[in-house]
């Protein structure tokens, strides 16, 4: 599918001249908010089972599975290996050097990417990850979700945006990309606070971005609350506005490496429509079309 911004799939191929496929990995990491450090419970959304993880195979075997899989499936050549689940910077630079290591006993892959919190970044880590930007691809990818604080808060991050400026503010120049990741339709915000999390992120030297449609998973907080009493959550065609709007204010340059969200059916509450992809994207390419009809 052509899309009128530059998506992650096209910078991969422009980089490496053919299809690059990311391998979703487990390392067994936790984070700040799960084991009492900075709080419990983990972010009310959050339940990586949804993930689809092997996490008790080690990384290496998950990797090589992984590519194999992907070759099978989609005849790619080259890999990219991604630390997904939980906090994958939250550990002692010895033990995220001997982590991400892996890779170089696979040639095939040409790239790190790493998903993280933003105050899990101390300069020490960053050193480490910078360490690998010298011969491979290396993205961070922070999740920010939202640049409100009380938005932070009720999602129980146990985080500050300022966090997140100060991490990116301290990755930018290291030959590392930044990513973030923000979710749209957090019940409590309007319209205008989605926005301006889009506005805060291309004033910074972030990267790509991957913006995804809130949904309620099994087996989280957030099942819980919605139960209780439903949150009003977005329909796919007022999504689909949103995320043009965002597309519209974030830097032409910038790489979108995600609309949508995912999510395995037998954990999918709520929206319906969540996996609906293509459906998904061409709404969004339709009301950017109506938004921009001179292009981005």
């Amino acid at each position: 599918m052509t899309t009128p911004y530059r998506s992650m799939n096209a910078y991969l191929k422009e980089r490496f001249g053919e299809r690059v496929q990311k391998v979703s990995l487990d390392a067994g990491f936790t984070c700040p908010n799960r084991d009492g450090t900075k709080a419990v419970g983990g972010c009310i959304y959050c339940n990586n089972e949804s993930f689809n993880f092997s996490p008790d195979t080690s990384v290496k075997e998950q990797l090589a599975l992984g590519i194999e899989k992907a070759r099978r499936r989609y005849g790619a050549k080259k890999f990219i290996a991604y630390y997904q689940a939980y906090s994958n910077t939250y550990g002692s630079p010895e033990f995220l050097y001997d982590t991400y290591s892996t890779i170089y006993d696979f040639p095939e892959v040409v790239g790190i990417s790493i998903g993280t919190r933003p105050d899990c970044v101390p300069d020490a880590v960053l050193e480490v990850v910078q360490q690998f930007a010298a011969t491979h691809e290396v993205w961070l990818e922070y999740g920010l979700e939202s640049s409100s604080d009380e938005s932070l808060r009720r999602l129980n991050r146990a985080h500050t945006y300022s966090d997140f400026v100060d991490a990116v503010q301290r990755t930018a120049g290291r030959g590392i990309r930044i990513g973030s990741h923000i979710i749209t339709g957090l019940p409590w915000e309007t319209e205008e606070q989605m926005l301006q999390t889009a506005r805060d992120i291309a004033s910074l030297p972030v990267d790509g971005i991957k913006v995804h449609n809130l949904h309620i998973v099994k087996g989280t907080a957030m099942e819980i609350l919605h139960r209780r009493e439903p949150y009003g959550l977005l329909t796919l065609e007022h999504y689909a506005k949103i995320a043009a709007r965002i597309l519209a204010i974030l830097p032409p340059d910038m790489i979108i490496m995600r609309l949508t969200a995912e999510c395995p059916d037998d954990l999918l509450i709520a929206p319906d429509w969540t996996n609906q992809k293509s459906e998904i994207l061409s709404a969004i390419h339709a009301e950017l079309r109506t938004l921009c009809p001179g292009g981005l």
